[in-house]
């Protein structure tokens, strides 16, 4: 008895009084329906006990028969693909992506979404773009990208923190300082350029500052240059004071004493009070150092003192 296709004999030696298929043959796993999840095994197995065991095995999935390395998601996880790679099984995450200069990484919460610098990164801090300065100071740094952004690190102090010391006052400058600063460079004037860097830490592209006397400061004028009414001279007394009056600054000479009925003004003498007047206490006379003191206020003994 010949069996059909897909069955195998059965019983070779069995002397069997009806010869039929049912008789004589067996099935094989060529009649076998493998179950959904699961695909036929090798031709080796075909001809064995016809069960899901003998017959199939467990279809390849990306889910349980390939591991996605480090930095990427499984997905399809039920997918049956013919070939178990990376490009069919995994997808990229933002863990794939070297962000730009200038950026840094987003928190871990963003990592499975689409791999775009959009998406994985984010503009790194910096001083000149995330940090405002305070008064009195002018942003540095601009493209720094600190990881604390603070004074220390953004910022350094113009001449409106510092203060001038006894006998100086801040420079003065008429200069307004956001009027043209756009275009500072080309429109502004030098000393408006010197002043409103140093004063408001405006316009100093290319400019090094740090402020001290020199920059921020300017001497006070005092009562030695005060220009006295006539018939008075600067008081040697309060020449280095800044109160400039003629009640502060100015003591008057004999040129503003009236002289009693029956006397003159002694205009005897005829001395140069400037000549020899850095060493006159050893150098001039008495009747010199009297006369140049009560007519031109030079050479008086003492401070404040008036024959």
């Amino acid at each position: 008895f010949e069996c059909p296709a897909k069955y195998a004999p059965y019983h070779s030696h069995y002397l069997a009084l009806h010869l039929t298929q049912e008789e004589c043959c067996r099935p094989t796993c060529a009649t076998y329906t493998c179950h959904h999840g699961y695909v036929e095994r090798h031709s080796e197995f075909r001809d064995t006990m016809v069960t899901l065991e003998t017959c199939c095995k467990k279809e390849p999935t990306c889910g349980t028969s390939f591991d996605c390395p480090s930095g990427y998601n499984q997905v399809h996880s039920h997918f049956r693909a013919e070939v178990l790679s990376l490009e069919e099984c995994c997808e990229a995450t933002c863990l794939t992506l070297s962000c730009p200069h200038g950026y840094l990484e987003r928190p871990s919460k963003f990592s499975s979404t689409t791999v775009r610098v959009e998406t994985c990164c984010r503009k790194e801090p910096a001083c000149g773009t995330d940090f405002t300065c305070p008064d009195g100071y002018m942003a540095i740094h601009s493209h720094f990208m600190a990881k604390v952004l603070n004074v220390q690190e953004c910022c350094e102090p113009t001449c409106d923190t510092f203060t001038c010391p006894t006998g100086t006052s801040r420079k003065p400058g008429n200069f307004d300082c956001d009027a043209g600063l756009s275009n500072f460079e080309a429109g502004w004037s030098e000393p408006k350029k010197d002043w409103c860097c140093a004063m408001k830490g405006k316009g100093c592209a290319g400019l090094t500052f740090s402020p001290g006397v020199d920059t921020c400061c300017q001497k006070e004028p005092t009562c030695v240059d005060f220009e006295c009414p006539q018939g008075q001279v600067v008081d040697p007394c309060r020449a280095s004071s800044t109160h400039r009056t003629v009640e502060n600054c100015c003591r008057p000479t004999c040129l503003t004493y009236t002289c009693p009925q029956g006397y003159h003004h002694n205009s005897m003498g005829d001395y140069d009070c400037n000549a020899g007047l850095s060493n006159f206490r050893f150098g001039w006379s008495e009747s010199k150092k009297a006369w140049c003191c009560a007519h031109e206020g030079k050479g008086c003994p003492e401070c404040g003192s008036m024959p």
